[in-house]
């Protein structure tokens, strides 16, 4: 398993491109994907007490400021759900202005056991300036899944650190 210059500061990027190349070389299994990342990118949070999207994290640099509360509701978010391209096409709103600020793919979080939304993840473009293909889109949505559920996890924590509180109380 690869992990990054991130995870091992003290490792050169050098290194690190020489223990890819090994790796690679080294599977059997085809094909062989090696996945890179993005310039930027953006996540907003549903809340569901009024009903809307807020910015929680951006990184990158982006080529408009990007919305931290857009008007975007859930019928639009609805339409996310899986990933989807936003570049050269027409969209409502909120999606064009995700757009205009250099945003080129968008995929829901979404809790599919309740039906209810938790997010939306903005993507800009590829480090390496290539088009995000079907197979980006389907590594996007494992991604957006593995957030949705991490997501879900974190408020059951917050719940559960509730509870002591709430006994107290009682």
């Amino acid at each position: 398993e690869l992990v990054t210059g991130i995870d091992m500061p003290q490792q050169p990027v050098s290194a690190l491109r020489e223990e890819m190349e090994r790796k690679i070389a080294a599977l059997s299994a085809s094909p062989k994907i090696v996945v890179f990342g993005c310039e930027c990118a953006a996540l907003w949070i549903w809340h569901p007490d009024v009903e809307a999207l807020a910015l929680t994290q951006a990184a990158g640099e982006w080529l408009d400021p990007l919305p931290q509360q857009p008007a975007f509701g859930l019928e639009q978010l609805r339409t996310v759900i899986q990933p989807r391209h936003l570049t050269g096409r027409v969209h409502d709103g909120f999606l064009d202005q995700l757009n205009a600020c250099g945003c080129v793919v968008a995929a829901g979080l979404w809790d599919s056991l309740n039906d209810r939304p938790l997010g939306l993840l903005g993507i800009g473009k590829r480090k390496d300036d290539e088009v995000f293909d079907e197979h980006d889109l389907e590594i996007l949505a494992l991604s957006a899944h593995q957030a949705a559920a991490m997501l879900l996890a974190m408020r059951q924590i917050e719940t559960l650190r509730g509870v002591p509180q709430r006994l107290l109380e009682a």
